[in-house]
């Protein structure tokens, strides 16, 4: 929807451009209206790249709780089945711990109408 309301100076100024010869001074609203859009896009583009890049260091508070959460399930499950004599439970890899337990940055790039 964003693309479409500016696309239309656009689309103007190229019709006008196809109509006359325009010179140096013609047009400097629309001129400068198009750089400004033109940046402000880049603009967007770069800081959505570089917050999807980001990443902070360590867990958020809700991951702390969660891996403290499993933790705790993992020593009692662990003392449980010590005392019945069974297998010990292997340690999660990273891959395993529940979603939301590291930090991620997400922007929705696309919904800026």
């Amino acid at each position: 929807m964003l693309l479409l309301v500016h696309l239309q100076p656009v689309t103007a100024m190229a019709d006008m451009s196809l109509a006359t010869d325009l010179g140096p001074s013609d047009m400097n609203g629309m001129r400068i209206q198009l750089v400004f859009d033109a940046g402000a896009a880049v603009l967007a583009l770069f800081i959505t790249s570089v917050l999807s890049v980001y990443k902070p260091r360590g867990l958020t508070r809700h991951g702390q709780k969660a891996l403290a959460k499993q933790q705790q399930q993992a020593r009692s499950t662990k003392a449980a089945t010590h005392a019945l004599g069974a297998r010990q439970p292997r340690k999660l890899t990273l891959s395993e711990y529940p979603v939301g337990v590291y930090s991620d940055v997400v922007i929705a790039s696309g919904c800026l109408c």
